[in-house]
């Protein structure tokens, strides 16, 4: 019964782990602040991941100076994940608060989602890809050196 269970419980296990460098990408469709679904596909070379409201504050200090399409022209994407915020405030002021954003913002809204993520407190990950293949990961404090790596690209 024990080998049984251990066999049963090994693919749950898996899928929360953290993804690294060599993974493959897991597959989400997400929705941005605007309920447009949007499912990652292979010419995805960026992914610009929040998790906290400081990190959240930092991005958008670069972005608010840029087009709307820029991330897409980048081939960028950013994902906040708000699955800790209560419902209440991210459905009455997050959320429409985001809808001002030209740009678009790919929602995590439950913790099972954003659990493959890395990230650190205050800090914005950037994941790398090449054919939904993760082929590098950073971890940036500042707005500055988040607008030197887009312009980079």
């Amino acid at each position: 019964m024990k080998t049984f269970l251990i066999f049963f419980l090994f693919p749950v296990v898996l899928a929360a782990q953290i993804m690294k460098v060599g993974d493959n990408l897991p597959t989400f469709t997400y929705t941005d602040q605007h309920d447009q679904s949007y499912t990652i596909n292979s010419s995805l070379q960026t992914i610009v991941f929040v998790s906290d409201m400081e990190a959240s504050k930092k991005v958008h200090k670069v972005l608010e100076a840029k087009k709307g399409t820029y991330l897409q022209e980048k081939r960028a994407i950013l994902v906040a994940d708000i699955h800790k915020m209560p419902s209440l405030i991210s459905k009455l002021f997050a959320i429409p608060k985001m809808r001002n954003y030209k740009y678009p913002i790919y929602l995590i809204k439950e913790e099972e989602d954003g659990k493959p993520y890395p990230r650190e407190k205050e800090g914005i990950t950037l994941i790398s890809l090449a054919d939904l293949k993760v082929t590098g990961i950073q971890y940036l404090k500042t707005p500055e050196e988040l607008a030197k790596f887009l312009q980079e690209k």
